[in-house]
C-alpha cells in the first residue's frame, strides 16, 4: 500500500505538471492564436478565406473596408459577387491556377456605393490544418494609387512622345559612348535612319559637324549652344545644310550623366536668304559705290578742261573698280590711238601711243557695240587674245563711246592681276553710264572749240563791221554838218530841220554801233580774274559820271563797307557806271537825284543794291528793260540805245550773278545785284 500509495503520488505529481505544461501550452497557442488574429484582422491588405465553391468563409477589417460592407453582409458569399462585372471571367482563370498551387491577378473589386476599383488579388492555398475541405487564403491589394500613377506616367510619355515626335527641330538622345539611343522623325528626315534602323537610335551625327568635343562637354555636366555649322552635300541623299545645334546633358543618379540630348534646328532655308540678302545688299552697295562714283566724276569743277576732266574721270574710274589702269581709246581705220590714260608710272602708258587694234580687247568691245567685262581673261574665251599674251592684260572691263551718233572709240580699265572682286551688272551700268558722260565731254568739247572759233569769227566780224559802218556814218555826219554851215543861210526852216534830223540819226546811228560793240566784247576779256575792291569800281564810275551829277545837282551815297568779289574791274566799273547813270537820267523833274550804293553778305552771296528816288517802273517791265534795245521811253524825252541794261545782265552774268530791280512808280528804284561769296 506504501508503494502503492507513493506511486499513485509521484503519479499525481507528474499529471500536475502535465497539467500545468498544458496549461503553459494552451496559454501559448492562445497568446499565437491572439498574434495571428490580429496580423489577419489588422492587416491593411484585405484578407479573405475562400471555401471550395469559392464563398468567402472569412474576412479581415481592411477587406470589409474594401468592399464598404459587414461581414454578415460578406461570410458564405460567392467572391465573384463582389467583383466588376469586367474582370469575374478573370478571377475564375485566377482560382482554377489557385488549384495548381497559387495565382497573382489584376482585376476590379466592386465595392458597394463606390465606384470599381483595382487590386492585385493573390492567393495561396490553405493546409490540411483548416480543415479536410479545400480553402485558400486571398490577398487583396489595394493598388488605385499605382494605377494613377500609372496612367499619370503613361499620359507624360504620351505627351513627351508627342512633343518629342511632333518637334520641328531634329533631337537625338545620345548614350555616354555616343551611340543613338532615339531620334524623332525630324531627326530621320534631316538625317536619315542610320543603318540598323529601326533598332537603333537613328542615324549618327555627322562627322561634318565636329561634335565630338561638344558631347564631351555636355557629359561632363555642360550646356552648349553651337553656332551655325555648314555641313557640305554628302550625295543625292543628304544635301548641303546649314546646322544650328543645342547639346543638354541628362541628369542621372548619383550625379551621373548616362545620356545626352543633342537638338538641330536646320536653318538651311533661313541661311540661304541671310545668304542671298548679304549678296542683294553687297550688290547694292556696289550699285551706291557705282552712282556716287559717277557723281563724282559728273560733280568735277566745270572750269576743268575736257582733258583735266576725262584723267579725273579715269582716277576716280580705276579706284571704283580697283583696276591698276584706265584709258580712253580713239579708233581710226585699225588703229587704237591713246588720247587720255589714269595709271602708276611704271605702267609707262604715253598718251598719243598709236597700237594696231587686232592687239587691242577694245577691238570687241566695237565690234560687239556692248560692255566687255572679263574678271579673269585667262578663265574666259578669250584666253589666247594678244591683249594677253602681248601686253599681260589679265581682267578687262571696256564700253564704248559714241559721240555724235558714230563710235569714238572706247573707254576701258584693266590689270595685270584677275579682278579681286569680279564684275556684276552694277559694274557694267556704271561703265554704260561712264562711257555716255565720256562721250558727253568728248562731244561738249569739240562744240567748245567750234563755239570758241564761230566767237572769234563773230568778234571780228563785229569789229570789222562796226568800223566799216562807222566810217560811212562820219562821213555822211560830216557831209550832212557841211551842208548846214554853207548853205543854211540859203534853206528854209523845213530843210534845215531835215538836216538836222539826218545829223541826230547818224550821231544815234554811230551810238548805237559803239555800244553793240561795247556788249559784244563784254565776257572775252583775256585779263585773268582778280579781286575787285566794289568801294574801287564805284568810285571810278562816280568819277566818269561826275559832270552829269553836278549837272542834276545829285547827291551819291556810297556805303562803306562794300565788299570785294573776283572779277574784272573794267566790266564792273561799266555796270556800276550805267545803273548809276541811269539813276541820273531817269531822275524826277521835281526833286534832285538821290543814289545809294549798298550792300548785305551771306555766307554764300554778296546783294549789292543801287537805289535811287526817281520817276520809277512799271512792274510789267521790269524782265523787259534788261532785254537788249529794249526802250520805255522815246528819243525826243530820254536818250540811249536801250542797251545799257542788257549790259549790266550781260556783266553780272560773266560773274555767275544775277540782277532784278523793284520799284514804285514815281517814287523809287532799286536793282539789286547778287555776287558769288568766295572768301
Amino acid at each position: 500500500m506504501t508503494e502503492t500509495l507513493h506511486s499513485l503520488q509521484v503519479h499525481q505529481e507528474e499529471l500536475k505538471a502535465q497539467n500545468e505544461q498544458l496549461r503553459l501550452t494552451q496559454a501559448s497557442l492562445e497568446q499565437t492564436s491572439q498574434k495571428y488574429h490580429d496580423l489577419f484582422e489588422n492587416s491593411p491588405a484585405g484578407y479573405f478565406i475562400i471555401d471550395t465553391n469559392f464563398s468567402v468563409q472569412e474576412v479581415n477589417v481592411a477587406g470589409m473596408e474594401m468592399l464598404g460592407r459587414t461581414k454578415g453582409r460578406i461570410i458564405s458569399k460567392p467572391f465573384l459577387l463582389f467583383v466588376e462585372g469586367s474582370s469575374r471571367r478573370t478571377l475564375d482563370d485566377h482560382f482554377l491556377q489557385v488549384r495548381n498551387g497559387g495565382a497573382r491577378t489584376e482585376l476590379w473589386l466592386l465595392p458597394e456605393q463606390r465606384p470599381p476599383f483595382p487590386v492585385i488579388l493573390q492567393s495561396v492555398p490553405l493546409g490540411s490544418s483548416w480543415g479536410e475541405s479545400w480553402r485558400c487564403l486571398t490577398t487583396a491589394l489595394d493598388i488605385t494609387d499605382r494605377k494613377a500613377a500609372e496612367q499619370a506616367l503613361r499620359e507624360s510619355e504620351a505627351r513627351f512622345r508627342a512633343i518629342f515626335e511632333q518637334n520641328p527641330m531634329a533631337v537625338q538622345i545620345v548614350d555616354a559612348e555616343g551611340t543613338p539611343r532615339m531620334s524623332n522623325r525630324a531627326w530621320t528626315r534631316l538625317w536619315g535612319r542610320g543603318l540598323a534602323y529601326p533598332f537603333s537610335g537613328g542615324a549618327s551625327i555627322p562627322k561634318a559637324l565636329g561634335m565630338d568635343t561638344h558631347l564631351g562637354q555636355a557629359l561632363d555636366g555642360q550646356s552648349i549652344d553651337v553656332p551655325a555649322v555648314h555641313v557640305p552635300a554628302q550625295g543625292r541623299d543628304t544635301p548641303e545644310r546649314w546646322v544650328h545645334a543645342h547639346i543638354y546633358p541628362i541628369q542621372g543618379g548619383g550625379n551621373i550623366i548616362p545620356e545626352v540630348v543633342v537638338v538641330h534646328e536646320d536653318i538651311t532655308d533661313r541661311k540661304r536668304i541671310e545668304i542671298d540678302l548679304k549678296e542683294h545688299t553687297e550688290r547694292l552697295q556696289r550699285q551706291y559705290n557705282n552712282l556716287r562714283a559717277l557723281s563724282e566724276i559728273a560733280a568735277l569743277p566745270s572750269a576743268f578742261g575736257a582733258a583735266q576732266q576725262l584723267t579725273a574721270a579715269l582716277d576716280l574710274g580705276r579706284r571704283h573698280l580697283c583696276l591698276t589702269v584706265g584709258q580712253i581709246t580713239r579708233i581710226e581705220e585699225g588703229i587704237s590711238t591713246i588720247e587720255h590714260h589714269s595709271a602708276p608710272p611704271e605702267a609707262k602708258i604715253v598718251d598719243g601711243t598709236r597700237i594696231d587694234l587686232s592687239e587691242m580687247l577694245c577691238s570687241l568691245v566695237i565690234e560687239t557695240g556692248n560692255v566687255l567685262a572679263l574678271p579673269d581673261l585667262h578663265r574666259s574665251p578669250y584666253a589666247n587674245h594678244p591683249a594677253h599674251h602681248r601686253h599681260g592684260v589679265e581682267s578687262y572691263l571696256g564700253a564704248p563711246i559714241r559721240q555724235r551718233g558714230r563710235y569714238y572709240g572706247t573707254i576701258a580699265f584693266y590689270s595685270s592681276q584677275p579682278s579681286p572682286r569680279g564684275f556684276d551688272e552694277g559694274d557694267i551700268e556704271f561703265m554704260r553710264l561712264l562711257a555716255r558722260l565720256v562721250g558727253s565731254v568728248l562731244e561738249q568739247d569739240e562744240n567748245r572749240r567750234d563755239l570758241a572759233q564761230s566767237n572769234a569769227e563773230l568778234e571780228q566780224f563785229a569789229y570789222v563791221a562796226s568800223h566799216d559802218l562807222r566810217q560811212p556814218l562820219r562821213q555822211v555826219s560830216s557831209y550832212v554838218s557841211l551842208l548846214q554851215r554853207r548853205y543854211g543861210d540859203h534853206l528854209d526852216d523845213t530843210a534845215r530841220e531835215f538836216i538836222a534830223f539826218a545829223h541826230d540819226g547818224a550821231v544815234r546811228m554811230d551810238h548805237l554801233i559803239v555800244d553793240l560793240l561795247e556788249y559784244s566784247r563784254i565776257g572775252r576779256n583775256t585779263k585773268p580774274v582778280d579781286a575787285v575792291d566794289l568801294s574801287l569800281a564805284v568810285a571810278q564810275a562816280t568819277a566818269n559820271l561826275s559832270a552829269a551829277l553836278i549837272e542834276a545837282e545829285g547827291i551819291i551815297e556810297v556805303a562803306p563797307d562794300l565788299p570785294t568779289v573776283r572779277g574784272d574791274f573794267t566790266d564792273l566799273v561799266r555796270l556800276f557806271q550805267n545803273l548809276i547813270g541811269n539813276a541820273i537820267k531817269y531822275r524826277a523833274p521835281d526833286r534832285p537825284p538821290i543814289i545809294k550804293v549798298s550792300s548785305i553778305s551771306t555766307a554764300t552771296e554778296h546783294h549789292i543794291s543801287v537805289s535811287d528816288n526817281g520817276i520809277g517802273i512799271e512792274p510789267d517791265y521790269f524782265e523787259t528793260i534788261f532785254r537788249i534795245f529794249q526802250r520805255l521811253h522815246t528819243p525826243d524825252k530820254y536818250e540811249g540805245t536801250g542797251i545799257g541794261l542788257a549790259i549790266c545782265k550781260k556783266v553780272v552774268e560773266q560773274h555767275q550773278g544775277r540782277i532784278w530791280v523793284e520799284s514804285i512808280p514815281n517814287q523809287a528804284t532799286t536793282f539789286t545785284i547778287s555776287l558769288p561769296n568766295r572768301s
